[in-house]
């Protein structure tokens, strides 16, 4: 507990194809997710049932990732896409694009 490595997170409904986002850490299930030039733009927390969330710097959830139906969906519930789409919706909030 408390200690970081940049590890992948998997998605659980399909462990065999792990999901790793570049220059995060991952201590209790949640990675820090930085841009490029090292700066954290949000955190993905993967619950115990596997379902991810993302959170902007502030903490403000910004988007939910189901395993299950393999949709990302924003905090609102309109769906942004299939598969698992959190780092490209932290990115596009970010302005890093």
């Amino acid at each position: 507990m408390g200690s970081q490595s940049t590890v992948p997170i998997y998605n659980r409904a399909h462990a065999d194809n792990p999901t790793t986002y570049p220059g995060s850490t991952m201590p209790d299930e949640t990675a820090i997710v930085h841009d490029r030039n090292g700066q954290k733009i949000g955190t993905i927390e993967t619950l115990p049932d596997g379902t991810l969330v993302a959170r902007d710097p502030a903490g403000k959830k910004v988007g939910v990732y189901d395993p299950d139906t393999d949709v990302t969906r924003v905090a609102g519930g309109r769906k942004v896409g299939v598969g698992d789409q959190l780092s490209w919706l932290l990115s596009v909030l970010a302005g890093v694009e």
